[in-house]
This record gives C-alpha cells, sequence and structure tokens, in this order.
C-alpha cells in the first residue's frame, strides 16, 4: 500500500518543496506532478519518477478522482440537507463515505462524512418516527451513535422518545400514514365535486372515503351535506311534476284539429316522406313518378323494364343519402316452389305418347324448360300521364307475370305458384337446444304438452320423447307455409329448417338467445296520482217578517217560505238575548217543520245542497246510511239584523273558498333474470266477513214497565211514578264466513333481453290494492215503549251492523319494450269533476249592483291525474348498472343515444 508522507509543520513543508523543485523530475513536465487538496488544507506534489509503473500511476489517479466525487457528494448531501430533504441527503452521505478511499490522509475527510451521516440519520429517524417505521428509525439511530459520537445524546434521546409509548404511538403503522394521506385526498376531491354541483360523483369519493375509514365522521358529513342539497333539487322536482300534471288534466280539454289523412288515391304523385325506407318508400316512388308517355309494341320484358329503369332515375323528385335515385329492378326467371312445370306419359311408354297400344298408369316427368320471362313480347301498350305502378301492373299482366316490392329492389317473377320464397338454412345449436326452448316456452318435457290427445297418464314412467323441432318452432311463433318444414338433428348438432325468410330470421334469433348468458334486470314502477280540489262559493240567505206597506194595516209584505231547501232556525243567527222582535227563533221554521218561513231567497241552493258529494266517500265516513244523506248549507261568514216597529229582517252572508290536494307516490321495483318471473309483494292480510247470521230476536219480552201489564204502567204516571222503559237481549247480525284479501303493492315481472343487449321486452302487471273503509248495509233493530211521560217512544235495541270493506285498485298488464336505462309511461287516466251553481231570485237578482245579493255562485273542480311509468335497467351481478347510474347527456343536459349502439336499433329522433 503506498502512504503519502506526513507533514507535522509548515516550515518542513517548505523545505520540502524547495528540494523537489530542484530536482530534476521536477523540471520533467512529462512525468511528474504536483497536487494540493485545498478540502482541509493540506497539500502534497507529486512525486512520480520516470521509471515509475504506469499501473501505480493510473491507481494514484483513480484515488485522486474518488476523493474529488466523494467530495462533490458530500457537497451536494449538505446542499440536500439545508433543504430540508433529509433522506435525500442521508444517500448522498453514504455515497461519499463508500466512494473516498480508505487513506490515512483521507481520515479527516472521513470523519466528516460520518458526522455528516450522523446528523442526517437522527433527521430521518425523527421523520421515520412520525409515518410509524420505528424499526428503520431504531437502526438509523444506532448508526448514529456508532458514527457521530458527538451527537450521540441526542441520538439517545430520540431514541428514547421513540421507545416511550405515552409519547408515540407504537400502533401507528406506515399504512396507516399512506391512508391518512389518501384520505385526505378523496375528501378534497369530493368537495371539489360538490362546489362543481357534480353531487353523484361526490358520494362515490365519501363511499370510497369509507371505504378505508369506515368510521369517518367527516365523510358522512359530506353525504349529509350533498344530500341536502339533492333533497333540495328533488322538491324543486316534484313541484315541477305536480305543476306539469296539473296542467295536463288542463290540456286534455283541448280540441284536437282535424288532420286529413291521405288515402292510397291521394298519395299518387306525392313524393316520399324522407324518413321513409325499405319496400315502402319503393312502393311510395312507384305510386309518385308520373310518365308522361309509354308506347309498347312488340317489346320484349326486358326492354320494357330498362325503359322504366331508366325513367324513375329521370323522373325521382326524391334523392338518398349519397345523392342516388330510381328504383332498382331485378327480372327473376327462376320458377317459384310448387310451380315446376311436369308432362305425364305412360309409364311403359318408350317414347310415342298417345300412340301407345295399352293404357297404363301415368308417370310424372321433367318437361322441357320454359321460355325466359325476359323475352316474353308485350303486345302492344299506349299509355299517357299514368303512375310508374300501374304501367308496371300493365306490363306485368300483358306478359303474365307478377311483380314483388322488396326493401332494395323491385322484382319480376313468373306468374302463378305461391307468393312466398321459400330458403334453406342449416342452423348449428347448442347442446340442449329443445330442452331450453321448451323449458322457457313455459312448457314441460312431457310429449302431452304439445299433442292434446296424449295420455296424461302420470304413473306412467321412463323417460320421455322431447316435442319435435317442428312442434316447438311453431309454438315459439315461426310461421310454417304449406312446403316449410324444420327437422332437428341430435346427432351433429344441426336444426335444417326450410322456411320463408322472415321465419328464419325469427329462428335464428331463438337460437342466439339460447345461446347468452343469464343477464338481470331490475323492474321500477311509480304510480304517480295528483288530485286537486277547489271550491268557491258565495250566497245571501235572507229573512224578512211580514210588515205593513199600507195606512189601514191591511197590506203586509214579508218573506216567503224554504220548504225543501233544508234550512231551520239554527242555521241563522239567534237573538242574543233580551231583544224583541227579532226574526228569526224557534217559531221561525213551519208546523210541519219543512224549513223556515219568511224566507226571501229559500230556493238557492248553498253548500252540500249545491255541490253534490261523492255518494261512496259519504257511505264510507258515516256510521249509517241516514246520515250519509244528511246535507248541510254552507257556512255563515256575517249577519246583518234589522228591527223595525212593525217587523224585521236578517241578511246572512254564505261563503267558502277551499283548496285541497292530495299526492300520491308508489314505486314498487325488482329484480329478476331474464327470461324468468319475479313476483314482490308487500301486502297486509285482510280478513273481512262474507256472510253473516241473521239477528235472533226472544219469543217472549216485557215491551215496557217494570210490571207485565200496561194499566200498571198507567197507575204509575197517574201517582206522579215515573215507568221506566227497559229493553229485552237481541242477538244482532253475527260475521259467520271471513275471507282474505291481500291489501298493498304487487308486482308480477318478466323481463327479456334482446340480443343487442339495450332493449328490454317487458311482460309485468303491477297492483295497488287499498283499503277504503267500511259500508254498514244493516239496519237498527228498534222497538216501542211508552216514556216516563206516558206517551210512546223508540228505542233502539242493536245498530245491527252488517259492514263490508271498500277496496281500492290501481293495476295495468301489458307487454312493451323498453331500452336499457329508459323510462316508459304505459298507462295513465285523468279525470276532472266540475259542478257549478247559479242560482238567483227571479226579479231582485237581475238588478243592478244590489242583485248580488239575491244570487248564490258555487263552482267545484276536482282534477284527477294518474300516471303510471316503468323503467327497465340492466345489471351485472353485483347489482351495479351494466352502463352506469345514468345515461350520457349533452351540454344541456338532455339524454343523447345509447352508447356504441347500432343506428339501426336505436329510438327515431
Amino acid at each position: 500500500m503506498d502512504h503519502a508522507p506526513l507533514y507535522q509543520s509548515k516550515r518542513s513543508l517548505i523545505a520540502l518543496m524547495a528540494i523537489a523543485a530542484s530536482c530534476p523530475f521536477a523540471q520533467a513536465g512529462d512525468y511528474g506532478s504536483v497536487g494540493a487538496s485545498s478540502a482541509l488544507g493540506t497539500s502534497y506534489a507529486g512525486y512520480y519518477s520516470a521509471g515509475q509503473s504506469d499501473a501505480a500511476h493510473r491507481a494514484m489517479a483513480r484515488r485522486e478522482a474518488q476523493t474529488q466525487e466523494a467530495m462533490q457528494l458530500l457537497s451536494e448531501g449538505r446542499e440536500l440537507y439545508r433543504e430540508g430533504k433529509y433522506k435525500e441527503a442521508l444517500d448522498k452521505f453514504n455515497a461519499a463515505y463508500s466512494t473516498l478511499p480508505a487513506a490515512p490522509i483521507n481520515d479527516q475527510r472521513r470523519q466528516a462524512i460520518a458526522n455528516n451521516i450522523g446528523d442526517a440519520s437522527i433527521a430521518v429517524a425523527q421523520e421515520y418516527i412520525k409515518v410509524g417505521r420505528y424499526d428503520e428509525a431504531d437502526k438509523l439511530l444506532q448508526d448514529a451513535i456508532r458514527l457521530n459520537p458527538k451527537k450521540a445524546a441526542l441520538a439517545k434521546q430520540t431514541l428514547e422518545y421513540m421507545k416511550d409509548p405515552i409519547r408515540t404511538n407504537p400502533a401507528l403503522t406506515p399504512e396507516h400514514v399512506k391512508n391518512v394521506e389518501k384520505v385526505n385526498t378523496l375528501l378534497h376531491m369530493a368537495y371539489g365535486y360538490y362546489d362543481l354541483g357534480e353531487y353523484d360523483k361526490a358520494i362515490a369519493e365519501f363511499n370510497k372515503v369509507l371505504t378505508i375509514d369506515r368510521y369517518n365522521v367527516a365523510a358522512r358529513r359530506g353525504m349529509e351535506t350533498v344530500n341536502r342539497r339533492r333533497s333540495a333539487y328533488y322538491r324543486a322536482a316534484y313541484d315541477e311534476t305536480r305543476s306539469t300534471m296539473l296542467a295536463e288534466v288542463d290540456q286534455i280539454w283541448e280540441r284536437p284539429i282535424p288532420v286529413e289523412i291521405p288515402g292510397d288515391a291521394d298519395t299518387i304523385g306525392t313524393a316520399p316522406d324522407p324518413g321513409v325506407s325499405g319496400a315502402t318508400a319503393n312502393l311510395m316512388k312507384l305510386k309518385s313518378i308520373i310518365i308522361p308517355s309509354v308506347s309498347f309494341e312488340d317489346t320484349t320484358v326486358e326492354d320494357a323494364i330498362d325503359y322504366l329503369r331508366r325513367k324513375s332515375v329521370e323522373l325521382d323528385r326524391t334523392v338518398g343519402p349519397n345523392g342516388e335515385r330510381g328504383i332498382n329492378f331485378v327480372i327473376n326467371d327462376a320458377q317459384p316452389v310448387g310451380t315446376t312445370p311436369v308432362a305425364t306419359v305412360p309409364a311403359d311408354d318408350p317414347g310415342f305418347g298417345e300412340d301407345s297400344m295399352e293404357s297404363t298408369e301415368p308417370a310424372p316427368v321433367a318437361a322441357a324448360p320454359q321460355e325466359s320471362i325476359r323475352t316474353r313480347k308485350i303486345g302492344q301498350l299506349k299509355l299517357t300521364n299514368v303512375p310508374m305502378l300501374e304501367v308496371l301492373n300493365f306490363i306485368c299482366r300483358n306478359a303474365g307475370l307478377r311483380q314483388k316490392v322488396e326493401d332494395y329492389a323491385v322484382t319480376i317473377l313468373p306468374a302463378g305458384g305461391n307468393d312466398v320464397d321459400l330458403y334453406q338454412r342449416t342452423f348449428p345449436v347448442p347442446p340442449g337446444f329443445l330442452r331450453s326452448l321448451s323449458s322457457s316456452l313455459g312448457g314441460s318435457d312431457d310429449v302431452s304438452d304439445t299433442d292434446p290427445f296424449g295420455s296424461s297418464d302420470s304413473s306412467s314412467s321412463g323417460i320421455r320423447p322431447l316435442p319435435s323441432a317442428y312442434n316447438l318452432l311453431k309454438k315459439a311463433g315461426v310461421q310454417f307455409p304449406d312446403g316449410a318444414s324444420a327437422i332437428f338433428s341430435a346427432s351433429n348438432g344441426t336444426l335444417i329448417v326450410r322456411n320463408t325468410q322472415g321465419n328464419l330470421d325469427l329462428i335464428e334469433q331463438l337460437i342466439e338467445q339460447t345461446r347468452g348468458e343469464s343477464q338481470q334486470v331490475r323492474i321500477m314502477t311509480k304510480f304517480v296520482e295528483v288530485t286537486q280540489e277547489n271550491t268557491e262559493e258565495l250566497g245571501f240567505d235572507w229573512i224578512v217578517t211580514p210588515f205593513s206597506v199600507s195606512n189601514d194595516r191591511s197590506t203586509f209584505l214579508g218573506g216567503g217560505t224554504s220548504e225543501g231547501s233544508g234550512l231551520n232556525s239554527s242555521d241563522f243567527t239567534q237573538s242574543p238575548g233580551g231583544v224583541s222582535g227579532w226574526p228569526v227563533n224557534s217559531s221561525s221554521t213551519d208546523s210541519h217543520g219543512n224549513g223556515l218561513v219568511n224566507g226571501l231567497v229559500g230556493g238557492n241552493r248553498t253548500g252540500d245542497f249545491a255541490i253534490s258529494k261523492n255518494s261512496v266517500d259519504n257511505l264510507l265516513t258515516s256510521t249509517n246510511r241516514s246520515e250519509a244523506t244528511q246535507k248541510s248549507p254552507a257556512p255563515g261568514i256575517m249577519s246583518l239584523t234589522g228591527i223595525y216597529d212593525e217587523g224585521s229582517f236578517q241578511m246572512l252572508m254564505r261563503g267558502l273558498s277551499q283548496k285541497k290536494g292530495s299526492d300520491v307516490l308508489t314505486a314498487p321495483s325488482v329484480t329478476a333474470k331474464s327470461g324468468e318471473t319475479a313476483k314482490i309483494e308487500i301486502i297486509r292480510e285482510f280478513w273481512y266477513p262474507t256472510e253473516y247470521e241473521p239477528p235472533e230476536l226472544p219469543n217472549n219480552v216485557s215491551s215496557w214497565g217494570n210490571n207485565n201489564n200496561r194499566n200498571n204502567v198507567l197507575d204509575d204516571v197517574l201517582n206522579n211514578n215515573p215507568a221506566q222503559v227497559t229493553s229485552f237481549p237481541v242477538t244482532p247480525a253475527t260475521p259467520g264466513v271471513f275471507e282474505m284479501k291481500p291489501v298493498g303493492v304487487t308486482l308480477e315481472v318478466v323481463p327479456t333481453i334482446a340480443e343487442n343487449k339495450y332493449i328490454i321486452d317487458l311482460s309485468f302487471k303491477p297492483s295497488i290494492v287499498e283499503f277504503e273503509g267500511f259500508v254498514n248495509y244493516g239496519s237498527p233493530i228498534q222497538s216501542t215503549g211508552v216514556g216516563s211521560d206516558g206517551k210512546p217512544m223508540s228505542l233502539t235495541l242493536t245498530e245491527n251492523r252488517i259492514e263490508q270493506p271498500i277496496f281500492s285498485k290501481r293495476s295495468v298488464e301489458t307487454s312493451l319494450f323498453i331500452y336499457d336505462g329508459h323510462t316508459v309511461a304505459i298507462g295513465g287516466l285523468i279525470t276532472e269533476n266540475v259542478q257549478t251553481v247559479e242560482d238567483k231570485v227571479p226579479i231582485f237578482g237581475d238588478l243592478p249592483l244590489v242583485g248580488r245579493f239575491f244570487r248564490s255562485n258555487s263552482d267545484n273542480h276536482i282534477k284527477k291525474n294518474l300516471m303510471i311509468f316503468v323503467t327497465g335497467q340492466i345489471i351485472d351481478a353485483t347489482g351495479q348498472p351494466v352502463r352506469g347510474n345514468s345515461l350520457p347527456t349533452t351540454a344541456a343536459g338532455v339524454e343523447t343515444a345509447l352508447p356504441s349502439a347500432d343506428a339501426a336499433l336505436l329510438p327515431p329522433m
């Protein structure tokens, strides 16, 4: 190992440098070198000679470079330490300590680096203690005690602080600190979404906080704040929905403007609607294109069709999306199914036909090919200003052809045969296809399900065969015209079908449905019922007692009678007491109790006499039928009474202004797998009697008094001993047979997800049954007796109540298609009951100004709006929507089309 000389004094250093300057090798610049280190104030002179080896020279240069690198790392570490980046500073110090060469000349440098390592270790250990990294902090403090004795006291003090369970939480872990930082970040993000009005995203961020810290109060309080904002919005939506539904009630009174529906004749010459496509568009084009002149004479069908093709392009006024015009025409020479021409010859005829010597059974053989319909001739046809459809009809009748308007072309076919074209396709089907199809159709594997004449003996054993593919497909709605067939091969799992193109497409859909995985659908229904009742009423009642209108008191003027009005003295203001001549008293009612006397407006109706209430509601709120039929006038607001020498009057103003609203919202929901039935019932079992035992009366009873003799009763009356009317035991009508009625909400659904995974085929039956009350169909059982005053009186022995319940039911049963996540209104009921009464006294009611005091006006409006909505949403196995909680919206908040869906599957705009 090379050792550099140690210089004990400055004087020795100067002497050695002078000697070195005089040496020959110091003057040889190629080999000699003088080095100095200013890091610790020490210098040295190189003493390489030309004879030294290059290896030693390179080793010394490498150690010098390492020393400079270590000093650079030390300088960078001190800078990081001053910036508070203790961990990065510690890494720099450790790198400097390991880079510095181990030489006596570097001892002071090494000690200085070690002191810096000790300081940085203590600083990093204090940071680790804050985040629960106790093991790493303990190691760093032990290193600090070993490397930097000057800071050993501080390191030991920090070590004691770390191990003190009172000042340091021993349960603290780095994961907890990370979770705290993550929770803080999520809380800031959640409140940021809250400030932006993104309440759903804010709730999602708060939920993430609770997954990390389930007892986080800040998250719960934040969710409470968000929900208050959402509730404010929902209340505003409630007000808007209610006002809209009430406005729809008024809108129902609008009479629609009649719209003239054009017939077939009206569509000729009219351009087709741009929104119409397919065969309908081609048919409308044939009707709308008017050909000015047509002249055919011995013209082939092919030439005539070419002429129509050119004219369709020339005269078509509609332009397709790519600028195309006209109609495609196709001539099909193929013979239709069932029309292959055959000729019959005798079976044994060698080919001579009728010249055969003996008659034999004919055998069918193929006839010679017919001529092509392209070369058929059109004798003579001349037309002027006719639609192209009529020209095509004339051509086909003249040449013995028929046309078929399809989606993309008009096909010219030979006449005769069936009007349907049959095609054959082979479908690979999954295992158990027939069994899956049978179960999806609601049938069983029993052959008797499809054969109405099959045996239904359940005692038979063995495996029963499945219904044929033909029967199952027919049960599924597939039509099989003449010549169509369906054969299932279980050996290779194929289904061979010969049918029309439309039926083949339907069969393909059935096969794909059996391949699809089971999906879940959440069905939510809403019954929204809004009722508003407004009543406005104002009227006047007059009582005028007779007064003299002549000097000889022979002529009197006063009010008339109020018979039939239902008013009596209690409906007017009574005398306050001590006032004579008051117009209304107990004698104001006539002798028969039919109504008031001296009434001036007795025929004017108010209250229940003017506005008829619902009879069923009256029965439900009344204890008996007589009470349900009772009526009362409108309440009196203010009275004016006048008393004169010979008469008096009283005017009573009756008025009423009422508004009553009732809003009912019921929203049952249920989740079911695709193709399966689900039913939810939220009901109460309501038992009520349906049959009653008749009431029973005793055979021998005492009618009245304590004695059995009426004379005893009369004696008691004469002797001032009041008779006591007593009753006898009576058994009222008793319930005998009870029946249960489910009261509540019932929802039964069968959702089926279409192949495109966007449309839901929904069959459902929601029902809401509510108990309204009882109606008493019984009558009281009464008896007669003698009261204490000796007069006959009526005594009610029992009410004999025979009560039957009244239920209200709101239900709908329907099938419809609905897009995933969309809401559809499936039914509703809008009613309005208007009652208007305008009564007046003749002559008096027609007077200007004062005539209003002799009129009675009543106005009652009852509006009801019941709407039924259904929402379908496809969900996954976790219960989350497949396409998120909401549909994508535009900047204005309007729902847009479903994402990534085929344009042909979307609803029309």
